[in-house]
């Protein structure tokens, strides 16, 4: 929480900070639990419960799903360079 609020407040140039910053932490969060091994699916859950009170439940899913997508995208994109 410290930190998203920290990178909100550095990033007035976004048109929605808060998200910008509850987006980088979670696709950084999502990057390291992967390279952990931690399955996706296990992956996409922990981040729609982070995010409970924050993001309606209809948004949740959806949203957790395509982050924990990004965040393996950086993952094999990084092997292949």
């Amino acid at each position: 929480m410290k930190l998203t609020r920290e990178l909100a407040s550095r990033r007035s140039d976004k048109p929605n900070p808060v998200y910008y910053a509850q987006r980088t932490v979670d696709v950084a969060t999502a990057r390291l639990w992967l390279i952990k091994g931690i399955r996706i699916d296990d992956i996409i859950t922990m981040l729609e419960s982070r995010r409970r009170f924050e993001i309606p439940a209809a948004i949740a899913r959806t949203r957790a799903r395509e982050i924990a997508a990004t965040a393996q995208r950086m993952i094999t994109r990084k092997k292949s360079a």
